[in-house]
């Protein structure tokens, strides 16, 4: 069964939330490129953070399900548990459409609350992340880390298969100019991306 698409619960310019009706056991992994159509400039980020809970956080979910038993098969005997937890997703703003031309960097508007989210086309991954200039967002922005960097890294290589090894050598490129300063972090990513 096919989760339904995530919706935005908190919108800002440098980024947005959204989440799940309930538990899903398969979200929007860490890296991967997200759309939100709705608004008058659609907007398109990176995955930066997944997190799954209880909807009413001041009701901390008990440890259920006897030893040796699966996490899907105490769901499933505990009916009606999965409507009772959420799953949320958390993504930085790296760009926006104006017409049919991709823009990087912050959205002149945040996105509507509760627009659909969807995942990009690996058309559209092409299309605005071919340049790198999407980087800089990523890099610099206080809801990213190395980690998210690189995962979005290797998802924009694999949506320009076969030329992802000229993306990624621009991608180097255009990191060492961002990270000049911060050689070790550089470091840290460039071998992320490439283990």
């Amino acid at each position: 069964m096919t989760a339904a698409a995530p919706r935005v619960i908190e919108s800002k310019l440098r980024g947005f939330s959204c989440a799940y009706s309930d538990y899903v056991d398969d979200p929007y992994q860490l890296g991967e490129f997200v759309v939100v159509r709705e608004g008058r400039f659609p907007v398109i980020g990176v995955v930066s953070a997944v997190e799954s809970g209880p909807e009413d956080p001041s009701r901390p979910l008990l440890p259920r399900g006897a030893p040796g038993v699966s996490a899907a098969e105490v769901l499933t005997i505990n009916a009606g548990m999965r409507e009772l937890l959420r799953t949320e997703v958390g993504v930085v703003a790296c760009g926006y459409f104006a017409g049919d031309r991709a823009r990087p960097g912050l959205p002149p508007l945040p996105t509507p609350l509760l627009a659909e989210v969807e995942l990009a086309a690996s058309s559209e991954i092409g299309a605005f992340a071919s340049d790198c200039a999407f980087l800089e967002r990523l890099i610099f922005d206080s809801g990213s880390n190395d980690s998210t960097v690189t995962a979005a890294l290797r998802r924009v290589a694999l949506a320009l298969k076969p030329g992802e090894n000229d993306f990624l050598v621009g991608a180097g490129k255009e990191l060492a100019r961002l990270l000049r300063a911060d050689p070790a972090r550089l470091a840290t990513i460039l071998r992320g991306v490439v283990d």
